[in-house]
């Protein structure tokens, strides 16, 4: 069978979302004439990541990278499929199944205002 690969196997649909280390689309996976799979089961997340602002951004990427590959199987996490870079973007592909990971390692202190490391971030920091 061919091997799946995002740059030419999915159809970039709507961005939604923007922060200051990237932009996430959503996307479909569709078939060699173009056409999308079945609509529900084979919706994925694309992460851009703006690698032009430097290396910390870069590591970000990577952070998510490790993170992704370390909670893969865990219930309402969206599952990191793979990783690709381009000229000028290093993308990072997901699943669209649940909640993002920077979500379940990060929470917003309401007092603060200030996004911190949540105790999942750092059971797993512990390991």
């Amino acid at each position: 069978t061919k091997t799946f690969d995002p740059r030419v196997d999915l159809l970039v649909g709507d961005r939604i979302g923007r922060g200051s280390f990237g932009e996430i689309w959503m996307a479909e996976r569709i078939d060699e004439g173009g056409y999308a799979y079945d609509r529900g089961s084979d919706k994925y997340v694309l992460k851009r990541m703006f690698t032009e602002h430097g290396l910390a951004t870069r590591q970000s990427g990577w952070r998510e990278i490790h993170f992704g590959r370390k909670l893969s199987g865990q219930p309402h996490i969206a599952r990191f499929v793979k990783s690709f870079d381009t000229d000028d973007s290093m993308w990072l592909v997901f699943k669209h199944e649940g909640v993002s990971l920077h979500d379940v390692l990060y929470h917003l202190n309401r007092t603060s205002g200030i996004v911190q490391p949540s105790a999942t971030w750092h059971a797993l920091k512990t390991e």
